[in-house]
């Protein structure tokens, strides 16, 4: 590892964005998370791989381990992933044991570490080879896709015909194909990785190899892979954020069935308001006289909706969501608020708001933020409304497109006393 560490600048600068580490059960933890840490800087993903069975109570080799053993190394600060790699049974058990064993083996594994950690990518290898398949792996694509975020066939030329149908197949996992490298020092396959057919349609693409004796530049292979394209277009999903940025222009309008007294109370952990309008008339509180048409009244004046604005170092996840090309920006906007719920004249003011940044970025990586990060933005309102809408957008200046798992975006139905809230932020890079 520490050799790899060196040369986190290199693969950074030849479109390296993964980084897969073999471990066992006895590998040091602190080792591992140091690694992390060091890749982390670099925006380098890593990836724990490692042997997994099926029974705690069969013995194989001393670095395979089953689902208790797997759990110790989920929490490892920043991880991106899980790799079971080779998903086989231990010595000659899988003569008895049978697909579902693998499969329910699949289930309960994914499901507990998803308990601990729901945004790892979880993959796992795939062998292409039939012969080996049926008798060694028992593997049921059609129901470990169902499962795994991502699964890497292994793959040699003569077999492009069996990757184009695992992928055409494959509804639910992304495929990163994988290539062995084992080969000498003064082995490069680099001219193999760019002729091959089917890079057209992968989502990535692995090497493995034993060690690091030469660079593959991931941006030629792209580059192959859309002859097209203005830019590389590389697989990868950003990291979580959790730097300061700030919470921009977040409003809340209020439509009560009838005039009434609301209080609305901003319970916020970790932040600091760097602006409020109108201004609290109670700690952290705006006590206020609403109408059903949105009209808040308040210090003898009407207001369209109370204003908050915020720094803060908040986790916002952008592991799903649409790249969104300048051009497209305002029907996106307008397509996304719709579905989520926002009206004509809470929408214009979004996207008056919004559209001149995603203008201005010529490309950006856009996600709705999900019930996780309201959390930490917390909301009392008194009384307590009947429905409550909070959008929230955060926005990333990217340079290259990328494959990423599109958000699904759920309606929202207006009931009774409703409260509306819209806000977002911009992401920068450090």
């Amino acid at each position: 590892m520490n050799k790899i560490a060196k040369d986190f600048p290199t693969l950074k600068s030849k479109g390296t964005k993964d980084i897969f580490i073999n471990i066992s059960k006895e590998s040091n933890r602190l080792k591992i998370q140091n690694f992390i840490n060091m890749a982390k800087k670099f925006k380098l993903r890593v990836h724990i791989s490692l042997y997994s069975f099926l029974d705690e109570k069969e013995k194989g080799n001393s670095g395979e381990m089953g689902i208790e053993k797997i759990k110790n190394f989920v929490t490892l600060k920043n991880l991106a992933g899980i790799h079971l790699d080779y998903l086989e049974y231990v010595k000659e058990t899988y003569k008895y044991k049978g697909i579902n064993a693998i499969n329910s083996f699949i289930r309960q594994t994914i499901n507990q570490i998803k308990k601990i950690n729901k945004d790892l990518i979880v993959s796992t290898s795939l062998i292409l080879e039939k012969s080996k398949i049926k008798e060694f792996f028992e593997q049921d694509f059609k129901h470990i896709s169902k499962y795994f975020d991502v699964i890497i066939p292994f793959i040699k030329k003569e077999e492009e015909e069996s990757i184009q149908t695992l992928i055409s197949k494959s509804s639910f996992s992304r495929i990163w194909v994988g290539f062995l490298n084992y080969q000498d020092n003064n082995y490069n396959q680099q001219n193999e990785y760019t002729d091959t057919g089917y890079i057209r349609n992968y989502d990535g693409l692995i090497i493995f190899k034993n060690e690091l004796n030469d660079y593959i530049n991931f941006y030629q292979i792209e580059n192959a892979k859309n002859p097209d394209a203005d830019k590389p277009h590389i697989e990868g999903i950003e990291d979580p954020i959790e730097e300061p940025t700030y919470v921009e222009k977040p409003v809340i309008y209020l439509y009560p069935e009838k005039p009434m007294n609301i209080s609305v109370k901003l319970n916020f952990k970790k932040t600091k308001f760097t602006t409020i309008y109108p201004k609290f008339n109670e700690e952290n509180t705006w006590n206020v006289y609403a109408k059903p048409n949105g009209d808040i009244i308040m210090y003898n004046k009407i207001y369209p909706y109370l204003f908050w604005e915020t720094e803060s170092s908040t986790y916002q996840n952008m592991n799903k969501g649409f790249i969104v090309k300048a051009e497209e920006a305002q029907n996106f906007l307008e397509e996304k608020l719709k579905i989520v719920g926002l009206n004509n004249k809470e929408s214009s003011e979004f996207i008056v708001y919004w559209l001149p940044t995603l203008i201005k970025n010529k490309l950006s990586l856009c996600s709705f933020q999900t019930q996780e990060f309201f959390n930490n933005f917390e909301l009392d309102i008194n009384p307590k409304p009947n429905s409550i809408l909070r959008v929230f957008l955060s926005i990333k200046k990217i340079d290259y497109p990328f494959n990423i798992q599109e958000q699904k975006l759920k309606p929202f139905e207006r009931k009774g006393f409703t409260v509306v809230e819209w806000g977002g932020s911009k992401i920068t890079n450090k």
